[in-house]
């Protein structure tokens, strides 16, 4: 069976059986998605809550292959997952409601190395081939079918590329596009059809904030700006609203502001990260609470690692909460983009 729509008009809602992945599918109004078909909840021993499993991947000080899980239902309880096939940090990052991806970075050269893993299984990722451009300091953005990789540096090179991977490929990335300039340090998170990339460096940090439709492959538009000109964003979200946390200013910051991905506008002010001023962790969502995990800022030395949580509850303006600590302080400079099961249907 092919996965291209049928020809004419298709009724938003539409539902099919996919003979090529054996799952059904629901048509979005522009492109087919994959139902989830299981719980999201994946418990541990001693998980009082069980809840959706989220992630994060990589980081410093120098490089790390460690992948941490963290029970988004039940503050301060994660765990050391598994391992990347290569140490890295500052590359970029997305799932499916199974499986989770990340690619690029430092190891620390500039990598163009792929990792896959399933998010239920407890076990290392796997090589699932290569980018078309090795990049780092890049953003992914995911839905169900795809995670898409755009801008990044190859030192000094800088990228407006943006380049794409299916989840039920043999691996590999394809060109999908072009960001509006080249640039690293972005953020990036998705709706199930729409990605919107904030911020980040060209080489001077900016506010630009570009848009692109997962499903076409068309160069990214204009958007609208951020409050200020700010690299190595934290990102989450949900089906309607991406949340962009911290970064730098070039001070560290502790602002967070959201857009809305059926609009196109400047970001509004959503509130500020209750734990400190800081930039570039790992992320999730459950699609009701977003997440970011660990970071790094300059205090009390230059590229201090943290292994605090900080979480919001996307629809509600306000300060984030207390989410308890992590295992290690090894997510700072973690791959960007929002890794969970309880997010990537989307």
């Amino acid at each position: 069976m092919s996965n291209l729509p049928p020809s004419g008009e298709i009724p938003r809602g539409a539902i099919r059986f996919n003979t090529d992945s054996n799952k059904p599918e629901l048509w979005d109004g522009s492109q087919w998605a994959e139902f989830q078909l299981s719980t999201p909840n994946l418990a541990q021993t001693g998980d009082v809550t069980p809840g959706a499993r989220g992630f994060a991947a990589g980081g410093g000080p120098g490089s790390s292959n460690m992948i941490t899980a963290v029970n988004l239902a039940s503050a301060g309880r994660n765990f050391d997952f598994a391992n990347l096939t290569n140490s890295t940090r500052s590359g970029g990052c997305g799932s499916s409601n199974t499986r989770a991806i990340a690619a690029g970075g430092l190891t620390p050269s500039v990598t163009n190395v792929i990792n896959i893993w399933t998010m239920a299984s407890q076990s290392d990722a796997t090589d699932f081939g290569d980018l078309v451009d090795a990049v780092r300091s890049t953003t992914g953005v995911s839905n169900s079918v795809r995670v898409t990789f755009a801008g990044g540096l190859d030192d000094p090179t800088l990228h407006n590329d943006i380049q794409t991977v299916l989840f039920a490929s043999q691996g590999g990335t394809i060109d999908f596009g072009a960001l509006t300039d080249a640039r690293s340090h972005t953020a990036g998170v998705a709706s199930p059809t729409r990605a919107v990339i904030a911020g980040g460096e060209e080489p001077s940090k900016i506010s630009t904030m570009d848009f692109f439709i997962l499903a076409t492959g068309n160069d990214a538009q204009e958007f609208g700006d951020l409050s200020s000109g700010r690299s190595s964003i934290t990102p989450t979200g949900d089906t309607t609203r991406g949340v962009f946390m911290g970064g730098e200013e070039p001070a560290f910051t502790d602002v967070m502001e959201y857009v809305t991905f059926s609009t196109t506008g400047n970001a509004t002010g959503f509130g500020d990260l209750s734990s400190r001023a800081k930039r570039s962790g790992g992320s999730s969502s459950n699609c009701v609470r977003g997440f970011y995990f660990g970071g790094s800022n300059n205090t009390p030395s230059s590229n201090t690692m943290h292994d605090d949580c900080d979480a919001i509850i996307i629809q509600e303006q306000s300060n984030s909460v207390d989410f308890g600590d992590l295992h290690t302080t090894n997510h700072g400079f973690a791959c960007t983009g929002v890794i969970s099961n309880g997010h990537g249907g989307l």
